[in-house]
């Protein structure tokens, strides 16, 4: 049973109409596809006896599709009101959806609004945060196996970036070929920027990699 499996039964046993999944975190995780939308809207409607969607802006269909995303995907246009669109989905599934299940700690004030103003006698009762931070703490085979993984990855991380420091040389060309060394593996990006910090820089809390040269102290 998949991950997104696990959510519709949570939602059919739970009694739910439709759970709106709206944290772009929450979305990669049950379907495999990441993008921060930003202003735009990207959703994941779970449905307990319809099949689950997708929504998002038409310029990342394509690449949902390209995940093996094997559902329905809906995109948008800029000019258009995506919650009207939405709203014409779900109820081509519930033509009247009342028990609803939200990331309260994701859903922004005035997409709620815009959901009552679709469905007003929608009851958004169920907070399905604490249901995804439960799924993500107990990991599946496949999760442990990527998380060996990406251990192995950061083991070697740490040896090419100690080899790599020499006198003279700079934070930003330790930073460099580090992450040159983890792209030949096949390592595209990192959880957050590479940093290097030498000198008095290094007890900096907050500091970021820069053109400080390394000296080599006796």
């Amino acid at each position: 049973m998949s991950q997104l499996d696990k959510v519709q039964a949570w939602v059919s046993d739970h009694k739910l109409d439709v759970a709106y999944i709206s944290n772009f975190e929450s979305i990669k995780y049950l379907t495999g596809f990441g993008s921060d939308p930003i202003e735009r809207v990207l959703a994941l409607f779970v449905f307990p006896d319809h099949e689950p969607f997708l929504f998002a802006p038409a310029l990342e269909v394509e690449a949902i599709k390209d995940t093996g995303w094997n559902h329905p995907v809906y995109g948008y246009l800029d000019h258009e009101k995506p919650f009207q669109l939405i709203a014409k989905y779900i109820r081509e599934r519930n033509a009247n959806p009342i028990h609803w299940g939200i990331e309260n700690n994701n859903l922004t004030f005035d997409r709620y609004e815009v959901l009552r103003s679709e469905f007003p006698n929608a009851k958004f009762e169920q907070n399905l945060t604490p249901v995804f931070e439960k799924l993500r703490m107990i990991k599946t085979a496949d999760e442990i196996e990527k998380l060996n993984a990406a251990g192995a990855e950061a083991d070697y991380a740490f040896e090419v970036g100690f080899n790599a420091v020499a006198a003279g040389k700079t934070e930003a060309d330790v930073a460099a070929e580090l992450e040159y060394a983890l792209k030949k593996r096949g390592v595209m990006e990192m959880s957050f920027d590479t940093l290097i910090q030498a000198g008095a820089h290094a007890a900096e809390p907050h500091g970021a990699t820069g053109m400080n040269q390394i000296q080599i102290m006796n």
